[in-house]
């Protein structure tokens, strides 16, 4: 029997070679990372991964309905727009971190002082500053209403200043405990698995609620243009967190590995958008409010859509405290 003589054709040699490269590049990735040159912390995928989740997600998930009930299902395209750009900005802002060979800006405000001298530092430290400050704020908000409703009729019934109060009081806490962003990652799962019980509630008694109403008139509308601003803003602000991505890809071991953390963690927080917005504006229409557990009947579900969104926005608070004060 003649042995025959194979001679690899050269689309498959290149193939051979691709694969090669990629699995060098990773090698070269990991023996980077493990360098540790600009003092990274041990964190894995997951850390960086929950932490946007934590942070990005919750506030969205509660008014992107309302925000399609006041630009209509426009809405769902400027969604999109917005996790893409989303996407890009949380990557490319990380790589200008190491725009210096040798050398990593600290965090937001490094980078608009790198950019734009002192001008860039003032501008970007206001942002900085009214995000960090601004957020918590809201929350607190949110919360101390969420438990003044929950305990309304009980012997635990205190009015809404008392529970605000409370509730800045208590949080000063993890701030002076937590001092890496390694530590909050436990609740920052927490809060990500509060969040999607709240998204299944609204997607489940959400329809349930128009189907067993069909006397109920409900308006839907392509495009709103008079409240397309209000429903832009909204949508923009529930892709916030950008100011926070230095702090969580430096507590990474593996900083390669933050493009794929935060790809993966705002496709998961786009995907509990839509599956909030979506059915909450089909299922109530014109008159979504805001946060969209007001929409829903009184009952199990609101009570327990209102408990877990309340867990997330007092877990999530912990986070931008450890930013402010790093």
């Amino acid at each position: 029997m003649t042995k025959d003589n194979y001679t690899p054709s050269v689309a498959s040699s290149d193939k051979v070679s691709k694969v090669e490269q990629t699995a060098i590049d990773h090698v070269e990735d990991d023996r980077a990372s493990s360098i540790n040159e600009f003092g990274h912390g041990d964190g894995s995928f997951f850390t960086a991964y929950f932490n946007v989740v934590c942070v990005v997600a919750g506030t969205g998930t509660l008014g992107l309905p309302k925000a399609f009930a006041e630009g209509g299902w426009l809405g769902i395209l400027i969604l999109i727009l917005a996790y893409a750009m989303s996407v890009y900005s949380g990557i490319v802002l990380i790589r200008c971190l190491y725009y210096k060979p040798g050398k990593r800006l600290h965090d937001f405000k490094a980078i608009g002082t790198a950019a734009f001298g002192w001008a860039g530092y003032i501008v970007a430290s206001v942002l900085h500053l009214l995000n960090l400050f601004g957020c918590p704020a809201l929350y607190i908000v949110l919360a101390s209403n969420n438990m003044t409703y929950l305990l309304k009729g009980t012997a635990g019934e205190l009015n809404y200043k008392l529970w605000a109060i409370i509730w800045g009081v208590f949080l000063l806490i993890p701030s002076l405990i937590m001092k890496t962003l390694k530590e909050v990652t436990s609740i920052a799962a927490i809060g990500a698995i509060c969040t999607m019980m709240a998204v299944f509630v609204v997607l489940i008694q959400g329809p349930m609620f128009r189907n067993s109403h069909p006397e109920i008139a409900i308006e839907h509308d392509s495009v709103i243009w008079t409240g397309f601003p209000m429903s832009l803003s909204t949508i923009a602000f529930s892709f916030g967190g950008n100011n926070t991505y230095p702090h969580a890809e430096h507590a990474l071991k593996k900083p390669h590995q933050w493009k794929w953390a935060v790809t993966t963690g705002l496709s998961t927080c786009v995907a509990l958008y839509f599956l909030t917005a979506v059915p909450g504006y089909w299922s109530f229409g014109t008159t979504t409010q805001s946060p969209i557990y007001n929409s829903l009947p009184d009952g199990a579900g609101k009570m327990l859509s209102m408990i877990v969104m309340t867990i997330h926005v007092i877990l999530a608070i912990p986070h931008l405290q450890y930013f402010l004060f790093s």
